[in-house]
């Protein structure tokens, strides 16, 4: 069984540089990036499923599709002009952090441990 699923409060995505816009229901969000150097971050969550979507976009190609099940945090913030993205997840054993930096460029990092 799936845990809650934690993410950024309205409050705090209104004060970073990302477009919010609500799903078709009130439990799902996608927060996207301004445009940063041709890149776009795009992330969806949903509360009920603690599933995400995560895609990067550059120059209107799609470099990155990535999606989550078994959420359990999803957080964002931004660190001396780069936006991060933290998405954790825990079952049956493993605990996962995806993490994606974005900027005038991309990075991202994705670990699957034992817990």
């Amino acid at each position: 069984m799936y845990r809650n699923l934690y993410v950024p409060l309205d409050e705090d995505l209104a004060l970073l540089p990302l477009e919010v816009l609500a799903g078709e229901e009130p439990w799902i969000c996608t927060v996207t990036t301004t445009e940063l150097n041709e890149n776009r971050v795009s992330l969806t969550w949903d509360r009920v499923a603690c599933t995400i979507s995560i895609r990067w976009h550059s120059s209107g190609s799609t470099i990155l599709a990535m999606d989550r099940e078994a959420v359990t945090t999803v957080t964002i913030e931004s660190q001396a002009g780069v936006l991060v993205f933290r998405i954790k997840c825990e079952t049956n054993g493993f605990v996962g952090l995806l993490e994606v930096r974005a900027s005038s460029t991309v990075t991202v990092t994705d670990t699957l441990l034992r817990s």
